[in-house]
């Protein structure tokens, strides 16, 4: 039998008691199908639809649908996938909740131009998030010739790393 076949036989005879336990172990398996994926996307229960937001492998395609999830945590995961498209961290930087426009503004791995976009955001508190993070960006890149010395002589043979 097929892993896949294998998969959804296996979501079909999950007794009710273990059901949604099984189903949340399994939403974060890198290895299901992109049909049991998209099946768990649409689960009453929060944390599956969660885990599914997280994972790199989910498809743009449930990502956006995701990001219009009732849930503002679902939300959230979506904006905070690496694998989430532009178009979608756009759409996610206008949301209507203060908390996913916040951690996006916490996020100091989203683009700098949606992290711009968040400094005129209406709220204050999204926007100086925003600032700092897009300041700490710049701090960061700014010392990193400094923190990684790489040796000029050729006695120093090894790379130097200084710890912050």
């Amino acid at each position: 039998m097929a892993t896949n076949e294998t998969q959804e036989l296996k979501f079909q005879l999950l007794d009710s008691s273990n059901r949604n336990r099984e189903l949340y172990i399994l939403a974060g398996s890198s290895s299901i199908s992109p049909a049991m994926r998209a099946e768990l996307s649409k689960s009453r229960d929060t944390r599956i639809r969660l885990r599914i937001a997280e994972s790199e492998q989910t498809s743009q395609f449930l990502l956006l649908e995701l990001s219009r999830d009732s849930e503002s945590e679902v939300r959230l995961a979506v904006a905070d996938n690496p694998s989430t498209s532009d178009y979608v961290l756009k759409r996610l930087a206008a949301d209507e909740d203060l908390d996913v426009r916040y951690g996006m503004a916490s996020n100091p791995h989203l683009s700098p131009n949606i992290l711009l976009s968040l400094t005129g955001d209406i709220n204050p508190y999204v926007c100086d998030r925003a600032k700092r993070t897009i300041a700490r960006n710049r701090v960061a890149t700014a010392t990193l010739p400094a923190v990684l010395r790489i040796p000029t002589s050729s006695r120093d043979e090894q790379k130097q790393v200084a710890m912050p």
